[in-house]
Protein backbone atom coordinates (compact mmCIF):
# COMPACT_ATOMS: atom_id res chain seq x y z
CA UNK A 1 0.00 0.00 0.00
CA UNK A 2 1.39 3.29 -1.07
CA UNK A 3 1.49 6.29 1.47
CA UNK A 4 -1.62 9.06 1.21
CA UNK A 5 -0.36 11.97 -0.41
CA UNK A 6 -0.49 15.55 0.99
CA UNK A 7 0.99 18.69 -0.49
CA UNK A 8 2.02 21.64 2.03
CA UNK A 9 2.40 25.52 1.33
CA UNK A 10 4.64 27.53 3.47
CA UNK A 11 6.34 30.96 3.41
CA UNK A 12 9.48 31.72 3.16
CA UNK A 13 11.37 32.96 6.23
CA UNK A 14 8.26 31.86 8.78
CA UNK A 15 7.75 29.66 11.49
CA UNK A 16 5.04 26.48 10.40
CA UNK A 17 3.77 23.33 11.83
CA UNK A 18 1.25 20.70 11.39
CA UNK A 19 -0.51 18.59 13.49
CA UNK A 20 -1.73 15.13 12.47
CA UNK A 21 -3.48 12.24 14.34
CA UNK A 22 -2.00 9.00 13.64
CA UNK A 23 -4.86 6.10 12.85
CA UNK A 24 -4.31 2.41 13.31
CA UNK A 25 -7.13 1.89 9.93
CA UNK A 26 -8.63 3.98 7.28
CA UNK A 27 -12.29 2.77 7.70
CA UNK A 28 -14.69 4.58 9.69
CA UNK A 29 -13.98 2.48 12.59
CA UNK A 30 -10.30 4.02 12.56
CA UNK A 31 -8.95 4.49 16.16
CA UNK A 32 -6.14 6.49 17.01
CA UNK A 33 -2.40 4.67 16.82
CA UNK A 34 -0.93 4.24 20.28
CA UNK A 35 3.01 5.65 19.68
CA UNK A 36 4.60 4.76 22.74
CA UNK A 37 7.39 3.19 20.73
CA UNK A 38 7.27 4.86 17.68
CA UNK A 39 9.93 6.97 16.35
CA UNK A 40 9.25 9.11 12.92
CA UNK A 41 11.46 10.49 10.46
CA UNK A 42 10.58 13.40 8.20
CA UNK A 43 12.87 15.42 5.34
CA UNK A 44 12.24 17.06 2.39
CA UNK A 45 14.38 18.09 -0.68
CA UNK A 46 14.15 19.88 -4.44
CA UNK A 47 14.00 16.07 -6.03
CA UNK A 48 14.41 12.92 -4.06
CA UNK A 49 17.55 12.54 -5.82
CA UNK A 50 19.60 15.43 -5.05
CA UNK A 51 21.36 15.94 -1.58
CA UNK A 52 21.30 17.63 0.93
CA UNK A 53 17.71 17.12 2.98
CA UNK A 54 16.65 19.29 4.79
CA UNK A 55 15.07 17.83 8.35
CA UNK A 56 11.61 18.49 9.54
CA UNK A 57 10.82 18.15 13.03
CA UNK A 58 8.11 15.33 14.46
CA UNK A 59 6.96 16.01 17.63
CA UNK A 60 4.41 13.45 19.58
CA UNK A 61 2.56 15.84 21.42
CA UNK A 62 0.08 12.47 22.69
CA UNK A 63 1.45 9.07 22.41
CA UNK A 64 -1.75 7.55 23.50
CA UNK A 65 -4.00 9.78 21.20
CA UNK A 66 -1.88 9.33 18.11
CA UNK A 67 -0.97 13.02 17.80
CA UNK A 68 2.28 14.53 16.16
CA UNK A 69 3.45 17.89 14.78
CA UNK A 70 5.43 18.21 11.89
CA UNK A 71 7.40 21.70 11.82
CA UNK A 72 10.01 24.18 10.85
CA UNK A 73 10.93 27.43 12.23
CA UNK A 74 11.81 30.46 10.67
CA UNK A 75 15.43 30.39 10.57
CA UNK A 76 15.08 26.97 8.61
CA UNK A 77 12.43 27.99 5.90
CA UNK A 78 14.81 31.18 5.68
CA UNK A 79 17.01 29.06 3.82
CA UNK A 80 14.71 26.71 1.61
CA UNK A 81 14.41 27.78 -2.33
CA UNK A 82 11.66 28.48 -3.66
CA UNK A 83 9.02 26.43 -5.45
CA UNK A 84 7.84 22.90 -4.84
CA UNK A 85 10.02 20.05 -3.37
CA UNK A 86 9.12 17.01 -1.95
CA UNK A 87 8.57 15.36 1.57
CA UNK A 88 8.29 12.17 3.41
CA UNK A 89 7.45 11.22 6.98
CA UNK A 90 8.11 7.69 8.27
CA UNK A 91 7.20 5.68 11.34
CA UNK A 92 9.50 3.19 12.75
CA UNK A 93 7.59 0.64 15.18
CA UNK A 94 9.75 -0.54 18.06
CA UNK A 95 7.40 -2.26 20.25
CA UNK A 96 10.20 -4.34 21.91
CA UNK A 97 8.15 -7.49 21.42
CA UNK A 98 8.60 -7.42 17.88
CA UNK A 99 11.56 -6.42 15.46
CA UNK A 100 11.44 -3.12 14.22
CA UNK A 101 9.24 -2.20 11.57
CA UNK A 102 9.41 1.35 9.26
CA UNK A 103 6.66 2.13 6.96
CA UNK A 104 5.86 5.23 4.89
CA UNK A 105 3.07 7.15 5.86
CA UNK A 106 2.86 10.31 4.14
CA UNK A 107 4.07 12.20 1.05
CA UNK A 108 3.90 15.22 -0.91
CA UNK A 109 5.36 18.21 -2.38
CA UNK A 110 5.67 21.55 -0.48
CA UNK A 111 5.49 24.67 -1.95
CA UNK A 112 7.87 27.07 -0.47
CA UNK A 113 6.19 30.88 -1.45
CA UNK A 114 9.49 33.39 -1.83
CA UNK A 115 9.66 36.14 1.33
CA UNK A 116 10.24 39.81 0.20
CA UNK A 117 10.59 40.96 3.55
CA UNK A 118 14.35 40.18 4.75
Amino acid sequence: MSAPNYDITISQGSDWHLDLTIKNDSGSGATAADLTHTTFECKMRPRQDLAPATDIAVEILNATAGLIRLSQGANTTASLRDGNQVYDLEMTLGDPLYPQKTLRILEGTISVKPEATR
